[in-house]
């Protein structure tokens, strides 16, 4: 029996009602289709286009995938789909636009940022020997001196390949894309050395924000014992590190630069978020057992525990700060707060029998072995408003895993781990 994958879009109103909702689903039952990327600890990536509408995107296998009027053809083993969603109600074709971006190999995106002006970047990665984004060729083997790409040209390579002068023997990269309102690529480059003829190891998990000029940061993991280069910058990691944060300016168009992101026991912190605010980056992640640094900054562990790091625009770590409970503790999410002041952060505690935890000046007594705690990180580093989300009992746990700020507070999302029982929320 063939499966169907549908994607389904909703819109809500300030009335908590939906105004309208859209579909995807593969004609007649086809296994081909939309399918959204669950990598991510936020899931498939979605974002503003800044006009009451979004920017979502998905991966699909080879087949055709329609999408509104926006009818995509994929031939390769993996595409990525990227599609534009309108909030007008009296637009019936919910999807303004749709493309595909990928090779003839699996071909991946890691996170989309708003770029600002209306459009969207795109941070990837990429498997296909060669791969067309708009009409930039994308080699990801290592290019001798001196040579370059041939041009492409849609008419010549329609399965979104390039020309078989670009190919090589490198296994991967990582690139990035900037996407207008109406679907036109007006930027892609690869991520590597601004010669390409030096290896680069590739992030399979990033995280992208934007300032208000458009530049895009991106804050992902490489692995320990792996050199990253973005344009003139190298990151080298050694057994205490593997994540790597980079500037890329969108007016040199050109890497500012790029730096570790935590040094520390067991291969340093695991990457969960980054988010722009107040003319700063904060990272969000898990620190591991012992003393993890960020620049002159540090946070000590004594199991996994969340923190929240804060860098300057020009790199510069500027704080680090850390919440935990009694036992492995987990990042979840973070998501700027309406006032641009500073951030809100969802984290998992796990507590033992009996015990209590602080989080900035509140504290918690033991309710369940795992509860979740909302609280704000403001941007010198003060954390406040904590409140916890708890079951009933042992087995009654929360799962919770979104937050997005809004003028008021936040929203949270998630679900419920049994059938039986209560969730409290707050006191």
């Amino acid at each position: 029996m063939a499966i169907a994958r549908v994607l389904l879009l909703a819109h809500a109103v300030s009335a908590f009602d939906f105004e309208w909702h859209a579909t995807q689903e593969p004609p007649g039952g086809s296994t081909v289709g939309w399918t959204t990327y669950e990598g991510q600890v936020r899931g498939p990536p979605a974002v503003t286009d800044g006009a009451g509408g979004a920017f979502v995107a998905g991966h699909s296998a080879a087949g055709t995938v329609q999408l509104g009027g926006s009818s995509i053809a994929v031939t390769g083993a993996l595409a990525i789909v990227l599609a534009r969603v309108s909030s007008e109600v009296a637009n019936t074709n919910k999807f303004v636009w749709a493309m595909k971006i990928g090779g003839p190999a699996d071909d991946k995106i890691l996170d989309l940022a708003y770029d600002g002006s209306g459009g969207v970047w795109l941070v990837g990665h990429q498997m296909s020997g060669t791969m067309a984004v708009g009409n930039t060729c994308l080699s990801s083997a290592l290019v001798p001196a001196g040579q370059s790409c041939p041009s492409w040209s849609s008419s010549s390579y329609p399965g979104g390949g390039c020309p078989s002068g670009c190919a090589g023997p490198r296994g991967g990269q990582n690139f990035l894309a900037r996407i207008d309102s109406s679907g036109t690529v007006v930027h892609a480059t690869s991520v590597g050395s601004n010669s390409g003829t030096a290896w680069s190891d590739t992030m399979w998990n990033a995280h992208a924000a934007c300032d208000s000029s458009g530049n895009l940061y991106v804050a992902g993991e490489i692995g320990t014992g792996m050199t990253f280069r973005a344009g003139s910058h190298t990151v080298s990691t050694g057994p205490d590190s593997r994540a790597v944060l980079f500037k890329y300016n969108a007016a040199t168009l050109d890497f500012d630069w790029a730096i570790p992101c935590g040094i520390g026991f067991g291969g340093g912190p695991d990457v969960r978020g980054l988010v722009y605010g107040s003319s700063g980056l904060y990272v969000a992640g898990d620190a591991h057992h012992g003393t993890t640094a960020f620049g002159s900054h540090s946070v000590t562990s004594s199991m996994i525990e969340p923190f929240v790091a804060r860098f300057s625009e020009s790199g510069v770590a500027q704080w680090a700060v850390t919440a935990s409970g009694t036992g492995a503790d987990y990042m979840k999410d973070i998501d700027a707060d309406a006032t641009g002041a500073g951030v809100w952060v969802l984290t998992q505690m796990y507590y033992v029998a009996g015990t209590s935890i602080t989080v900035g000046s509140s504290s918690f007594a033991s309710m369940s072995p795992y509860s979740s705690i909302a609280f704000h990180v403001d941007s010198s580093g003060t954390i406040t408003n904590a409140a916890m989300i708890h079951g009933s009992s042992d087995g009654v746990l929360p799962n919770v895993y979104s937050i997005v700020g809004v003028s008021d507070g936040y929203y949270l999302g998630g679900d419920k781990c049994w059938s039986e029982g209560t969730h409290t929320l707050g006191s």
